[in-house]
């Protein structure tokens, strides 16, 4: 029988055993992600929605398994810790989604304590259709037509088309019975473009061959046939929905989410151009490649079928090009002493002649880098400069003695050097000096064709911006952040470059720069600005007052708590 003191000492050493102690690791508290799924448009529970979760962040991972939703359109992910987590859904006629997804960006679920994961409702939205018929002067369908569907995009902050091929929708054939279709589109706004060959085009003709040189009685040549029939020697120029040929006049279709749209085509034959390429003092008769572009919206469509006529010393004869803005590149095969390389985008004109000596050239622009001592940046390293009026790029790989080559590629214009890596890192371009060009801040005004010389100081230590987008108190989710640059705003140069970052609030509000080179900033946090052409320095200015200014440090980390405007 244990005295009374033996039970107290007992009673203590029990205790002991039983607290908590530092460094031995003990169960993690455990919480519940669940919501419902529902249509977008109709707000309808959805069934047999796949629903996933990953953590966010750099250890993100797919190692939980996905959930059915059942008739209800409800789902949950039991047993899951404390952090953040990007949740995403796909179904039949949906495309996956992530949680209220604006182009690249959605809201992560924080999960833990005093947090609200259990009332999720992720609005599905149905995938759009446009589809159509691509049809010939007489009515009848044209096979084999290539469709290229374009997109209006925002993603640097102004509004601009691109190919949707860029976004993984790849151009079309037209079926036997000329028709095509693109599925799977979200919610935007597209044109259409079509590129075809009459069937019954023929395109070297006597006309078309009188432009070229005597044929020589004793040479041994290839027979070309010509055709007598003028009318034959026609094509089809790119032509844009609804019936233009010009990409500035092209109907828009705005398409809705579920929504099927029907846009066809009628193509018209028109006379095909027939252009002579001349070189003065260069041997045209050598192995030379050449290929004519079509160009849509500014940028590069389709290639057409452009026969040679003839090619001997002096001119090569081109053929079947259509009428428009065409983009042409010839360029010398093999081994030669007098190598060709042009590169043009022009608007052709019958009978043109075209000079391949007189190709406008852009700034050579070269470098070196300065790493601090004893560093070393990322394998595949290389620079970028990007135009400030227009967003264009040109790319150059860093060498490892840290130099550099853009070549003599780069278009007049004012750049902001920037650093492109193929994996994650901290590394950004500190100063920029240049010989051969004016340099304002990090911007470099590239004018003259004279050789320009940059000079670029890198650096690592960054800083981290952190926060949380407050409306009436609250943490706001779904919210655009801006992180605004103060030096590239205030330089009326680089103003349409100044968004340094843009990020999405998670669900309790919060959100973070992580990797920012120092400097001041102003935060903004902008509801339904996802819109808005928030890369117009103008626009930028309107939201400033109600901004939050910050100064990033080498190293250093600022908070901040910014109101919903």
């Amino acid at each position: 029988m244990l005295t009374r003191s033996a039970w107290i000492l007992f009673s203590l050493l029990a205790m002991w055993q039983q607290r908590p102690r530092s460094g031995v690791p003990t169960a993690a508290q455990e919480f519940r992600i669940g919501g419902i799924v529902q249509d977008g448009t109709s707000g309808l529970p959805l069934e047999g929605a796949d629903v996933w979760i990953e953590r966010s962040g750099p250890d993100a991972r797919e190692d939980i398994v996905p959930v059915t939703t059942p008739a209800g359109g409800h789902f949950a992910f039991e047993h899951v810790v404390a952090g953040k987590y990007v949740l995403s859904a796909r179904r039949h006629g949906y495309a996956r989604q992530k949680y209220e997804q604006h182009e690249g960006f959605s809201t992560a679920i924080v999960v833990g304590p005093q947090r609200d994961s259990e009332h999720i409702v992720f609005a599905l939205f149905p995938e759009a259709v446009i589809a159509g018929q691509v049809i010939d002067d007489f009515g009848e369908p044209v096979r084999r037509a290539k469709v290229m569907l374009y997109v209006e995009d925002r993603t640097d902050g102004r509004t601009w088309v691109h190919r949707s091929s860029e976004s993984g929708i790849e151009d079309y054939r037209t079926d036997d019975q000329g028709r095509y279709r693109f599925g799977g589109l979200q919610k935007g706004r597209y044109y259409v473009a079509v590129s075809a060959r009459p069937w019954y085009a023929q395109n070297i003709t006597a006309e078309s061959m009188a432009g070229g040189p005597a044929p020589d009685p004793t040479a041994l040549r290839e027979v070309v046939e010509v055709e007598q029939n003028e009318s034959l020697d026609v094509v089809y120029p790119l032509t844009f929905y609804a019936g233009t040929t010009d990409s500035a006049r092209a109907s828009t279709i705005s398409l809705e989410p579920g929504e099927m749209v029907t846009a066809d085509v009628s193509l018209a034959a028109v006379p095909a151009l027939h252009l002579r390429l001349t070189a003065p003092g260069l041997d045209l008769s050598q192995p030379i490649n050449v290929s004519v572009g079509l160009s849509g919206f500014g940028l590069p469509a389709a290639f057409a079928e452009t026969p040679l006529a003839w090619q001997d010393i002096e001119s090569i004869g081109i053929v079947g090009v259509p009428p428009g803005e065409i983009h042409i590149n010839a360029q010398s095969v093999g081994d030669t002493k007098t190598p060709l390389l042009f590169n043009e985008t022009l608007n052709a004109s019958q009978g043109m002649e075209i000079n391949l000596n007189h190709q406008a050239r852009g700034v050579p622009v070269s470098g070196i880098a300065k790493i601090p001592q004893g560093a070393h940046l990322p394998e595949r390293s290389s620079f970028f400069l990007r135009e400030v009026e227009t967003g264009r790029f040109s790319q150059a790989q860093i060498k490892p003695d840290g130099s550099f080559d853009f070549g003599d590629g780069v278009i007049p214009g004012k750049y902001v050097p920037a650093l492109s890596f193929a994996g994650l890192s901290n590394w950004y371009v500190s100063e920029v000096q240049a010989d051969g060009a004016e340099v304002s801040g990090r911007v470099v005004d590239l004018q003259a064709v004279n050789p320009v010389r940059l000079t670029l100081s890198l650096s690592d230590a960054v800083g981290r911006v952190e926060g949380v987008a407050l409306k009436d108190g609250k943490g706001i989710d779904g919210i655009m952040v801006l992180l605004v640059s103060k030096e590239l705003l205030s330089n009326e140069v680089a103003g349409r470059g100044s968004v340094l970052d843009r990020n999405q609030s998670d669900s309790d509000g919060s959100f973070a720069f992580a990797d920012m080179p120092p400097g001041d900033y102003t935060v903004l946090a902008i509801q339904n600005g996802w819109d808005e052409d928030w890369g117009d320095p103008s626009v930028l200015q309107g939201w400033l007052g109600d901004g939050i200014a910050v100064r990033v440090v080498p190293n250093g980390k600022v908070s901040v708590r910014v109101n919903v405007q």
